[in-house]
């Protein structure tokens, strides 16, 4: 064997490992992108499951209905509550549009977080928050909550214990049950 020929089976040796290592390397890129993404995904579970645990306190429950509904009546204090509840919220899904637009967080999630804050700013108080908030609020999301303003429509009221009785109602009638089989 040459020393030429050595030269050549080494070339293809090194070129083989380089090939070898760009694989490893992708399959490492792809892996770190998939943690990044489920941590997005972890922090946006959390965020939520933390802010409905809150508003499941009846107290704090009542001043959330109250302030969407924009009832003049509520006091210093429950203004207050109501706007850090909703400041908390805002930035929460702050940084879920900060995750999508650093694309840890995908499409789908992000279109539900969207559907959210459309709910959300329907409500006569959640738009008369974000007078006081837009400021402080980073540009991409200020922009997104302008545009949700802008097209969706506002609702004074929903009626979320009429329209569960109404759906519950539609779910005895597909089974067919009698008003006696319904109510036990």
């Amino acid at each position: 064997m040459t020393l030429g020929d050595l030269a050549s089976i080494g070339s293809f040796v090194s070129g083989i490992a380089v090939l070898i290592s760009l694989i490893y390397l992708s399959l490492q890129i792809r892996q770190n992108t998939l943690a990044h993404r489920a941590s997005a995904h972890q922090s946006r579970s959390t965020f939520l499951k933390d802010h409905l645990h809150l508003l499941a306190d009846p107290a704090i429950a009542r001043i959330f209905i109250r302030g969407l509904a924009a009832d003049t009546e509520m006091t210093e204090v429950e203004v207050t509550q109501f706007l850090v509840v909703m400041r908390a919220w805002c930035i929460g899904m702050s940084e879920m549009v900060w995750a999508h637009d650093h694309k840890a967080l995908d499409d789908e999630t992000y279109q539900t977080s969207v559907m959210a804050l459309r709910g959300m700013f329907a409500r006569p108080g959640a738009r008369a928050f974000w007078q006081t908030y837009k400021s402080t609020a980073t540009p991409t999301f200020a922009r997104l909550v302008e545009g949700i303003l802008e097209t969706a429509p506002m609702v004074s009221q929903i009626h979320i214990v009429e329209q569960w009785r109404s759906n519950i109602a539609r779910q005895e009638q597909g089974l067919g049950l009698s008003e006696r089989e319904r109510r036990p």
